[in-house]
């Protein structure tokens, strides 16, 4: 199995599209440790910033495109990592 980026992870799923600014709601079975959650946007193949992420809501961006979120948390007995498209009208 070869390595994938997060870009190519998340294009990989079905593409969610949302409104310019709108709030996406995470949520877990089972909460990630404290302070383990991190999330990045990936705005393009090599281009990532980070994403806010606050009571368990993220805000889409407001220009409009195709972004990969992807999250890596940690669990006491793993850790994984996701990635998911939105576009943004």
């Amino acid at each position: 199995m070869g390595y994938a980026s997060p870009w190519e992870q998340g294009h990989q799923k079905a593409l969610a599209e949302v409104d310019a600014q709108s709030k996406i709601t995470l949520s877990f079975t089972k909460e990630p440790l404290s302070e383990s959650l991190s999330i990045e946007v990936w705005t393009s193949e090599t281009e990532t910033a980070e994403a806010l992420f606050e009571k368990g809501r993220i805000t889409a961006p407001s220009e409009p495109g195709i972004y990969v979120y992807h999250f890596y948390a940690s669990w006491e007995q793993s850790s994984r990592s996701f990635a998911f498209p939105i576009k943004v009208n």
